[in-house]
């Protein structure tokens, strides 16, 4: 008896709103469409942006992760092909100081908008988002350092201020390399300031060190700079035992 062949399904068998599998080439958003993909991973795996032209204080941060326990996480941010967030560096850190550990990512092409749906909301909980995602984006500042950086490398700023606002918001003296990652310059008694000189490569590590480290838990020191707060919880693993 001859053996009955099972026919599989063709690429082209697939529902009508698929991708043609046939094609010669997909990108990747295609891909992940194609077969409803889910690319989850731990948060950990997106990578700070070493050069962000925003500056995210205490206070910002904060808020980002009380809107994030509070109301949950709403807002999508933007990375590139390996990891580094191009925007939403403040929603990454305020992520994990709140406890959230996986991110879902998305691929997208840019032609269309990715919106995010939250059910079961109530009344209260839609206003308090609202008003959370407002409110967190005014507290946060420009990073006047690198945007001097940006000139004096050549690259216009044109597109997105007008000269008089350039000119208005580069009249500040620059800040110190701590405030500068969004601390404050400000030095009274019982405190020092310190500055350190870093390579591109370790301003990465450091900074996504220091994410870590605010995330850990709050800070009961009595100084009110986050930045100097972390490093000094860093450091802890260094200080030598204590003399018996």
């Amino acid at each position: 008896m001859a053996k009955r062949k099972t026919q599989l399904p063709t690429p082209n068998s697939q529902a009508e709103d698929r991708p043609d599998l046939t094609a010669p080439i997909l990108s990747p958003a295609q891909v992940v469409r194609a077969f409803a993909l889910d690319d989850i991973r731990p948060i950990t795996d997106l990578v700070p942006d070493a050069k962000n032209r925003r500056a995210h204080p205490e206070r910002n941060r904060d808020m980002i992760a009380a809107s994030l326990k509070a109301v949950g996480a709403a807002r999508s941010i933007v990375i590139a092909e390996g990891n580094e967030v191009l925007a939403g560096n403040g929603v990454l850190e305020g992520a994990m100081a709140a406890g959230i550990q996986r991110v879902r990512i998305i691929e997208a092409e840019g032609d269309e908008l990715i919106a995010v749906r939250r059910r079961g909301l109530t009344p209260e909980q839609k206003r308090d988002l609202a008003i959370f995602d407002n409110r967190t984006a005014e507290l946060s500042a420009w990073n006047l350092d690198q945007l001097r950086e940006d000139q004096a490398a050549g690259l216009t700023l044109a597109p997105f201020f007008s000269t008089a606002e350039l000119e208005q918001l580069l009249k500040f003296p620059p800040d110190s390399a701590w405030g500068a990652m969004g601390g404050t310059a400000t030095v009274r008694e019982g405190f020092q300031e310190m500055t350190f000189t870093l390579t591109d490569a370790q301003v990465v590590i450091v900074r996504a060190a220091l994410v870590r480290a605010r995330a850990a838990g709050p800070f009961d020191t009595g100084n009110d700079n986050s930045n100097g707060n972390a490093l000094a919880r860093i450091c802890e693993a260094y200080e030598p035992p204590e003399a018996e």
